[in-house]
């Protein structure tokens, strides 16, 4: 098992974090990667709980702290998805709806 966290900088000193979780289960090596221009914590979140959705989708062993914590990070990340939409919804809900297609 293994998570490895690389941080990748442009030229406007703007960090962004690249996660690489790895993990062999059963002689079947996992490999899950992701890009993140948020913070690093984020970053180490998303890999911890990426790794035990690998774990738990190919029989590999989960503790019973892992499978809440897995549990309680998706709720929040479906709770935070679901704001997201919502904000949208609510912005797009002033504008006029534009003709779909193409236009001659």
């Amino acid at each position: 098992m293994a998570i490895n966290i690389y941080s990748l900088t442009d030229e406007n000193n703007q960090t962004a974090y690249y996660a690489v979780v790895k993990i062999q289960i059963k002689r079947q090596k996992l490999i899950s990667s992701r890009y993140f221009e948020s913070d690093k914590a984020t970053a180490r979140q998303w890999a911890k709980s990426e790794e035990t959705r690998l774990k738990l989708e190919n029989g590999g062993k989960v503790s019973n702290i892992e499978k809440v914590t897995y549990a309680r990070h998706t709720a929040l990340q479906q709770n935070s998805s679901a704001k997201a939409f919502n904000d949208l919804f609510k912005i797009m809900g002033g504008r006029k709806p534009q003709p779909q297609g193409a236009t001659a």
